[in-house]
């Protein structure tokens, strides 16, 4: 586990969760982290950390969330994958948004005929990275703030 799952992990077991880390093949194929349940309800979560805008940077930002459309290999990325939600890693928490409603969200915002050269420049744009297949855009998580969301404080 990378130190933003391991903090998902701890976050949830505090609130009572039972949590089971996903096979290798739910995490790399189904794009999942974790099955989440209390009580009659299970869900799957996939767990993002806090990112960089480009390789430049010296440390991890806060305002701008990467949404991988499309894989390294070229097949769907992780947001059309199978987890029922989407944990953004927050200075204070996690962020959680149903993987559909971001869908949604992505769908709304997003022009789909714009790319850009620099990961910076990929606000609502879409981006590749040299020598892969990868299809990447940036959004602002107060877009992800102003839908249904639930927030995990530490």
């Amino acid at each position: 586990m990378n130190e933003s799952e391991t903090r998902f992990y701890n976050m949830a077991k505090k609130q009572n969760f039972g949590i089971k880390h996903a096979t290798s093949y739910q995490d790399k194929v189904e794009h999942w982290d974790f099955k989440v349940w209390k009580g009659d309800r299970n869900l799957t979560i996939e767990v993002k950390g806090l990112k960089r805008l480009n390789r430049r940077d010296g440390k991890t930002q806060n305002e701008w969330i990467w949404v991988e459309l499309t894989g390294i290999t070229g097949h769907d990325g992780w947001l059309y994958g199978k987890a029922d939600f989407i944990a953004f890693e927050t200075e204070y928490g996690f962020l959680l948004i149903k993987r559909t409603l971001l869908e949604s969200l992505i769908c709304r915002k997003v022009n789909f005929n714009a790319w850009v050269t620099m990961g910076e420049d990929a606000k609502y744009k879409l981006y590749r990275r040299f020598g892969r297949k990868d299809k990447l855009t940036l959004i602002n998580i107060k877009d992800i703030e102003a839908e249904t969301h639930i927030e995990w404080i530490d």
